[in-house]
């Protein structure tokens, strides 16, 4: 394989890289390098980067202690939301998002907010079928029990809202 900065020829082996997505204790085995003696020149190759996101997404959800800033934003990106995406779902600003992410003074995440993210994560997905515009209302208001009617057909159940 040739070098796309000098053209030279470059070598490849298998390595370990830590710290992967700068997450702090993360170590990555058997990762394709290759390398450029010419220039220096260094290319990565990740196999399989999507597993390797959704198993390190799993594990960060799983851990027992808090999420340190760099694995909130590593959450959030996996879960391919902006700042102001995840700030929507979550019932708050996007400032506050931006300091849980903050390196230098972050914010504490809350514990039902980090319980919530890590729910996300496990989902794989972001949460999608809730309509988004009337989340930014929920539990805004009074507590009242929901009024639906659920009835059975062959493939799930039927939802009859009462009239207004």
């Amino acid at each position: 394989m040739k070098c796309m900065q000098c053209g030279g020829s470059m070598t490849a082996r298998q390595e370990t890289r830590r710290n992967y997505a700068g997450l702090e204790g993360v170590i990555v085995e058997g990762v394709q390098v290759r390398h450029c003696p010419a220039c220096g020149e260094e290319e990565i190759s990740y196999s399989n980067v999507e597993q390797l996101h959704a198993t390190l997404a799993l594990q960060l959800a799983r851990k027992e202690a808090g999420l340190t800033p760099t694995e909130i934003r590593f959450l959030r990106t996996y879960l391919g939301l902006s700042g102001s995406d995840l700030a929507r779902r979550m019932g708050v600003t996007k400032e506050t998002v931006s300091r849980w992410e903050r390196i230098d003074k972050p914010l504490a995440m809350g514990p039902m907010a980090e319980r919530l993210l890590r729910l996300m994560a496990v989902r794989e997905q972001p949460v999608t079928e809730y309509p988004l515009e009337r989340l930014e209302h929920v539990a805004t208001t009074e507590a009242t029990p929901l009024r639906v009617r659920l009835k059975p057909k062959k493939q799930g159940w039927t939802v009859e809202l009462p009239a207004r």
